[in-house]
């Protein structure tokens, strides 16, 4: 299977630029006549196929970002959208005081205003991975918990209604790590987890899934790996029912890490098992498409290579059987988050670039559109001093929100949420004209 190495580096979006000459050498009154006046006759025609403007039309949105942090550190490992705009994103604090770290719940509406924000936590460590929408308007979250007795780290999964009130919340796991990595709701209602469990592993780690009913109620439970290390990041589940989990898998401490795929029915039952053996390679993402294929991104990394990671992304027919995979990277260590389809068949990347420059380390998030065939669309990179992507969704109106990490000069974190077009654009104000720190809310 041909591959293709896309080189990119980092910088500002063309519409900032654009925006930054009109301010400067135009008079305002005479743009916005001579654009009202371009409107008229260019709106109503079609865009040119290929470029970006051929993406469908999507309301302009506010341009809100936000920014919620205390004293220490927050971060927003993942996002999910409601019907009326608004999203929920988890992650956790350690602002708080009652252990090392604590889920972080942050509900906003569709104009990013916090509605309700919520932390759980014990003596130790507990942070969220994970949020899908509920039939009902709730939602459930899997999180990660070192608070339990006698255990390295269990699998904590919530219910909360539409109002934010805790309807349940149930532990799973042995006495060794069991980490929930992804959690989907079927069309029937049920809740699937996956991860990795060390307590019942066969080897040092095997991938996990396990299914739930409304209640909380363990339906089945399916581990599988090989000698070595396998775990599971991401999951999809298709309108039949099967579930489609992704990840990576390392056969012995010698092997190198090869990203992973399998597919099960509605009971757990193993219906296919992929590798995907491209050296060094794993993902942590996974979308199905529209047509039934799936879309998969993670990382890759070349033997012999200095440029460290690249981004990873390939495109799989239903039975999991790779159609194309694509390399896309610079000069720094790239990595893939969050995937997901967009209206119009392109799929949307998001994640971040390390750097390590003399004594700091830099840290640039980005997000990429490619189209069916993966061929890139359009790149873009978000200012800041140090900031990380790690969810997107799609809004109801096609828009996207983002979530991620952004960092203080303190060396701290606060948790990030931002709205974007489909052409990744912030909103209608340029990117110069936004106060990154103005729209901060202070969490304790």
């Amino acid at each position: 299977m041909r591959e293709e190495l896309v080189q990119f580096g980092i910088g500002r979006a063309p519409t900032a630029l654009a925006d930054c000459y009109l301010r400067d050498h135009c008079n305002p009154t005479i743009v916005a006549l001579w654009l009202a006046l371009i409107a008229c006759f260019i709106l109503p025609s079609s865009p040119a196929s290929g470029s970006e403007h051929s993406a469908k039309a999507s309301r302009p949105l506010e341009n809100w970002e936000r920014y919620f942090g205390g004293p220490k550190r927050e971060t927003n490992f993942a996002v999910a959208s409601f019907p009326d705009g608004g999203s929920i994103s988890v992650g956790y604090t350690r602002s708080n005081k009652n252990g090392d770290a604590d889920i972080l719940l942050l509900r906003l509406d569709s104009a990013g205003t916090l509605i309700w924000k919520k932390t759980y936590g014990g003596a130790r460590r507990d942070m969220a991975t994970s949020v899908a929408i509920l039939p009902d308007g709730g939602f459930v979250t899997a999180a990660i918990s070192q608070s339990g007795k006698n255990s390295q780290g269990d699998a904590l999964i919530m219910r909360h209604n539409k109002s934010g009130n805790l309807v349940w919340q149930k532990m799973f796991g042995g006495p060794k790590y069991d980490i929930p990595y992804a959690i989907k709701v079927s069309a029937k209602g049920r809740i699937i987890v996956a991860g990795y469990t060390k307590s019942t592993a066969s080897g040092e780690a095997d991938g996990w899934v396990f299914c739930l009913d409304g209640k909380g109620k363990t339906l089945w439970e399916r581990t599988i790996g090989t000698k070595g290390r396998d775990w599971l990041r991401a999951l999809t589940i298709r309108p039949d029912g099967t579930i489609i989990a992704a990840g990576g898998t390392k056969a012995n401490k010698d092997a190198p890490t090869y990203s992973w795929a399998i597919q099960l029915d509605q009971t757990g039952k193993l219906i296919w098992n992929k590798s995907y053996r491209s050296f060094e390679n794993v993902t942590r993402a996974l979308i199905q498409l529209d047509n039934g294929q799936l879309a998969i991104a993670g990382w890759k990394h070349e033997k012999g290579s200095i440029t460290g990671r690249d981004i990873w992304v390939a495109k799989l027919d239903a039975a999991g059987n790779l159609i194309w995979e694509k390399r896309l990277g610079g000069s720094g260590d790239d990595h893939t988050e969050a995937l997901i389809a967009l209206p119009d068949g392109h799929i949307a990347l998001a994640g971040g670039t390390t750097k390590n420059l003399a004594v700091i380390t830099v840290r640039t998030a980005w997000m990429l559109r490619l189209n069916e065939r993966g061929k890139l669309i359009w790149r873009r990179s978000f200012e800041g001093k140090s900031d990380q992507l790690y969810g997107l969704s799609v809004r109801p109106d096609g828009n996207l929100v983002a979530a991620g990490a952004s960092w203080r000069k303190n060396k701290g974190t606060d948790a990030w949420v931002l709205t974007l077009d489909q052409l990744g654009r912030r909103g209608r104000s340029s990117n110069k004209s936004h106060t990154r720190r103005s729209s901060k809310t202070t969490i304790q």
